[in-house]
């Protein structure tokens, strides 16, 4: 996997506690196992809000109108509504 470097700002404490803790050979692997794990957990309580919002009643009802819009709004740039 390629590597890119990448520059933050964390607080200053933060900062220390990751330098103190992490041996400096193991601080990007560290970064990268941490920052993998919060964008996983992230992605994973959007998808059941997803699944909660997709639950409900009222949510089908509107993507079903919206659906229905959909049908009839041709797009500016597509010229086969045209014909």
């Amino acid at each position: 996997m390629a590597a890119r470097k990448m520059t933050f700002s964390v607080p200053s404490e933060l900062a220390e506690l990751f330098l103190k803790r992490v041996p400096a050979r193991s601080r990007s692997r560290f970064l990268a196992e941490a920052l993998s794990k919060k964008l996983s957990e992230r992605d994973r309580r959007l998808a059941l809000s997803c699944e909660m919002a997709n639950r409900q009643a009222e949510v089908g009802a509107l993507e079903k109108e919206l659906d229905e819009l959909q049908d009839a709004v041709t797009e500016p740039w597509d010229d086969s509504a045209k014909r």
